[in-house]
């Protein structure tokens, strides 16, 4: 019996060859022939930050980049409960972690980045900044087995601790749209429909809707048309969105800041604390604090009216 199926599968091989014998269908190289073709997978882009070790007060660059994508959004896991910014796909914003609302002293913070394309798919991402006094450089001895102390260690005497100082409340922090001018900068709060101008020549300082009347510092956007004026020396920008509609339209405007020198960004600004109330009252009221540190104050009484200032 054994001899006979020897000889059936020597016939079996001579008819059909060695090459017929195993999995069906494996043809390699030809599709739909036992190769599985897959698509090849999208881009994830990236989420990157400059630094994630960054001393007290510091601040990192963030840029992301999500080919594709149906909406981004930015999370700072320090802000206000429930805020979220949304951002185009590919894009960069400075965060400065210690001025946020909820910032806590020595506690990493955490940026998400949640991406939402087209097919449904969410992807969130999250990048964590530590502050460097937040860094533990203790390293522990290890006890040798048997050695193990088999008493507590008393404890310590009680230490009576003085009172705790007044908390000074933290700073606000808001999402600012800047840009800077060949002789000065424009400026606008998130949720405003307003345009800070600051000019800084022939003399320093703000720049009215109408010059020199009343106390409106910030000139309104709404009504105005699209920026025409589009034409810029080389190495210089002609500024377009709000920052162009009040450019373009106010002719003393666009003449006393010139042309911009850089694009346009968005920064986590701080709104600088309060003057002390002199008779009833503040000299300046805090406006903003810009990107390079400076804060911006603008008058609130009548000795102060229609003036700004640099701190």
């Amino acid at each position: 019996m054994q001899a006979c199926a020897t000889l059936f599968v020597l016939i079996v091989l001579a008819i059909f060859g060695t090459a017929s014998i195993g999995v069906l269908g494996e043809t390699e190289g030809v599709p739909g022939e036992g190769v599985i073709e897959t698509e090849a997978p999208i881009s994830a882009g990236y989420f990157t930050a400059d630094t994630t070790v960054i001393p007290a007060g510091g601040c990192v660059t963030l840029s992301w980049s999500k080919p594709g994508a149906e909406s981004v959004l930015l999370l700072p896991g320090n802000g206000p409960v429930g805020y979220q910014e949304a951002v185009g796909a590919t894009g960069s914003t400075i965060v400065c972690p210690s001025a946020a609302l909820n910032y806590v002293p020595g506690v990493p913070v955490d940026y998400t980045l949640m991406t939402t394309y087209p097919d449904g798919v969410t992807t969130t991402e999250i990048i964590t900044v530590t502050y460097l006094d937040s860094i533990s450089t203790f390293t522990p001895t290890p006890i040798p087995i048997g050695m193990m102390p088999t008493v507590p260690p008393p404890l310590p005497p009680i230490t009576t601790l003085p009172p705790t100082p007044d908390v000074t409340p933290l700073p606000l922090s808001i999402s600012v749209h800047y840009q800077n001018f060949e002789r000065g900068f424009m400026v606008q709060l998130a949720g405003q429909d307003c345009v800070y101008i600051f000019g800084t020549s022939p003399n320093e300082g703000i720049l009215m809707p109408d010059p020199g009347t009343g106390y409106q510092y910030c000139t309104p956007v709404a009504g105005l048309p699209d920026n025409t004026l589009t034409a810029a020396p080389p190495g210089l920008i002609a500024p377009d969105g709000d920052f162009g509609k009040v450019w373009g339209y106010y002719a003393w405007v666009n003449e006393a800041l010139g042309f911009a020198t850089a694009e346009d960004f968005y920064y986590d600004g701080v709104i600088p604390p309060s003057e002390r109330v002199i008779a009833g009252g503040v000299f300046y009221s805090p406006v903003i604090t810009l990107p390079d540190g400076r804060q911006l104050y603008c008058g609130s009484r009548g000795a102060t009216a229609s003036t700004c200032q640099l701190r």
